[in-house]
């Protein structure tokens, strides 16, 4: 029946409520003018559609509670629901069909976090290569008491100018015996295929994966850094070099130049892993800097990275000379909390929420042990875990790169959006990366709350790459659990010009503070292409 207001109630023929045989009476609304609506037919509604004005004059669509998007808005949380229920069914009785753990597996879901290894595979790399099938086979041990938490393994070997073959496999066993066929051989100039191999690993590896890359060359394939970036941010993976390989190392001052047989007699630029360095800033990983004697220490990072339920306490970089300051914040829900730097500091000093201090390069304490190794330092809380912000102090004449990790099932994923207003208003995800100096909403979900835990996140603060704060966004929900259909949603206006990543805080059903940040910088655009 047509419709002379805006809200359009009962205009369903009641005769058409009911099915006559097997024909089918009710059809989806049409919407604008193609193609032509039948006379008598429904209208999708609403102030984007011309079809309106022709009979029947209306619309049936419940897509919002806004009488001018939706003449049926008053349904709109009722269709809403049964969307909900009809989507958790399909869900279910695909869970049903494929299994729980290839379930979760295709949504990316609580899985396992892949082993993705990039090996260079030159003469040189002998040492590297034993490292790496060490931790392999360390990390495939300490699974193997976890029925289905073995993971996917993936392995993507290169020198110049090959690249490959991929070996992707959910069998340890296989893994290890192709990690045992790796030979160090060969060699030629310096430069190698790096980011050729790096691309394969994050095309053949899942999103949220931790991949590590064991070289001494710096690439040869440079032109595809753009796309090694864009592909990591994309995946929100992370990338971690393991380099071997002094930046000053030149042929006048290392003889180990003859060992790669390096065609070139020119002294080597102390800037050719600065792509590197660019790459794993960006995806939220590191770069060590370490030597043959310390691969096999330094590659425990592949460990505590690839321990399940990890999450990111606190990840920046710090260019000063003088102290810098840098806070991270442990919850009741964190454990095991590992502290990862790289660089060469000359003073650190760890204190607790409790004021109490330990400096860590030149005396044992009561907070924290630390390893020192060639390019990394790796420091462990001593438990119980004090909860509260704990403060980092470091003092160094270079670079340096903080992480800090903790085992939780309390975590978030994001996306960016903008207001669409076409057939179907709302938002709609943002393809590809915000741009620069627009408004724009960040949509947060808070993964891992059990259904007996509570807990609310008032905003999230979007980092600098040094850790300053760029912006804080209100976030307008007040609770989120596992079970919850809310996400959680702020306006950023405007979106910065410069990378940045995301740090989410709240609080527990106690009142503790929560803190969790999302390592990868996200890149602003300064294109908008219409």
């Amino acid at each position: 029946m047509e419709c002379f207001s805006t809200t359009c109630r009962n205009n369903l023929l009641p005769r058409l409520k009911t099915t006559q045989g097997n024909s089918q009476l009710l059809t989806t609304g049409y919407f604008s003018t193609f193609p032509p609506k039948p006379q008598g037919k429904c209208s999708h509604g609403g102030i984007l559609d011309s079809s309106r004005f022709s009979g029947a004059k209306g619309g049936i669509n419940k897509d919002s509670t806004s009488p001018l998007f939706s003449p049926h808005h008053y349904l709109h949380l009722k269709a809403a629901t049964l969307a909900t229920e009809a989507t958790l069914t399909v869900l279910r009785d695909l869970r049903d069909s494929v299994g729980h753990r290839n379930f979760l597996k295709l949504f990316s879901v609580k899985q396992v976090p892949a082993l993705v290894f990039v090996m260079d595979t030159t003469g040189s790399m002998f040492e590297e290569i034993h490292a790496a099938r060490l931790r392999a086979q360390s990390i495939i041990q300490s699974r193997a008491n976890s029925p289905g938490q073995l993971g996917t393994f993936v392995l993507v070997p290169f020198h110049d100018p090959g690249v490959g073959p991929v070996f992707e496999t959910d069998d340890p066993g296989q893994f290890m015996q192709h990690m045992e066929g790796l030979m160090a051989l060969g060699g030629g100039d310096e430069p190698e295929m790096c980011l050729s191999a790096i691309q394969l690993a994050l095309t053949h590896s899942p999103p949220l994966s931790e991949i590590f890359v064991f070289t001494d060359a710096s690439p040869k394939d440079a032109h595809l850094f753009a796309v090694v970036k864009a592909l990591s941010l994309e995946k929100q993976s992370k990338v971690t070099f393991l380099l071997t390989e002094d930046p000053n190392y030149t042929k006048e001052s290392r003889g180990r130049l003859m060992r790669r047989k390096r065609r070139s007699r020119e002294p080597l630029s102390p800037d050719r892993f600065n792509l590197y360095s660019s790459l794993s800033s960006l995806s939220g990983g590191l770069t060590i800097f370490t030597t043959n004697s310390d691969i096999h220490r330094v590659s425990t990072i592949v460990e505590d990275n690839t321990a399940a339920d990890k999450v990111t306490l606190l990840h920046v970089e710090s260019h000063k000379d003088l102290m810098s300051v840098h806070t991270f914040r442990v919850d009741s829900s964190v454990k095991n909390v590992t502290l990862h730097v790289s660089g060469t500091m000359t003073e650190c000093i760890l204190t607790s929420p409790s004021d109490q201090s330990q400096s860590l390069l030149n005396e044992e304490g009561p907070l924290a042990v630390l390893q020192q190794f060639q390019g990394l330092y790796r420091v462990n809380l001593f438990p119980p875990l004090q909860p509260g912000q704990w403060k980092l102090q470091a003092k160094s004449n270079g670079h340096l790169t903080f992480n800090v990790i903790g085992d939780s099932g309390v975590d978030f994923l994001y996306y960016f959006a903008i207001i669409t207003n076409e057939t179907h208003p709302g938002l709609a995800r943002v393809d590809g990366n915000p741009t620069a100096g627009v408004p724009a909403f960040l949509v947060v979900a808070v993964t891992g709350l059990g259904s007996d835990e509570e807990a609310s996140f008032s905003h999230a603060t979007l980092l600098g790459a040094e850790g300053e704060s760029l912006q804080q966004v209100k976030l307008n929900s007040s609770s989120s659990s596992i079970y919850s259909l809310e996400e959680l949603v702020g306006l950023v206006d405007p979106f910065p010009r410069v990378p940045f990543c995301i740090r989410l805080s709240g609080e527990d059903s106690r009142g503790n503070k929560l803190e969790r940040v999302s390592t990868e910088m996200v890149e602003p655009t300064h294109i908008q292409i219409q």
